[in-house]
């Protein structure tokens, strides 16, 4: 992905109707500047207007679901997911699927050893 990431930031750019910079300073445990300057100073901006977006085009987001298994079929090629929800467990069939965690920054065992601050 991010050796292909202008593309995904210029998709998801005109998927959102988003005006973005570079950012003035990069992470440097990233292979690859991938770090965008938005007009407002929260990325709440970003998540809201992709998900505006994502389901008025008809897609769906499904909140507080774990994924328990990804489904292939014969050939490797992902088809869906296998998610727990808090009150069932969902099966979702697509021709592409995104997965999708929180921040953990602040959690340096989840960033590994080579993380500082």
């Amino acid at each position: 992905m991010t050796e292909n990431i202008g593309e995904a930031i210029d998709f998801i750019s005109d998927f959102v109707n988003l005006n973005y910079g570079k950012a003035q300073t990069q992470t440097p445990e990233h292979s690859i500047d991938r770090q965008i300057k938005l007009s407002s100073s929260s990325s709440y901006e970003l998540v809201k207007k992709a998900a505006e977006a994502f389901t008025k085009k008809g897609g769906q987001i499904f909140l507080d679901a774990r994924v328990e298994h990804i489904l292939q079929d014969e050939n490797g090629k992902v088809t869906g997911v296998v998610a727990e929800g808090r009150k069932r467990t969902l099966t979702v069939h697509a021709d592409a699927i995104t997965l999708s965690t929180g921040g953990y920054g602040a959690n340096l065992n989840m960033r590994g050893k080579k993380a500082k601050g």
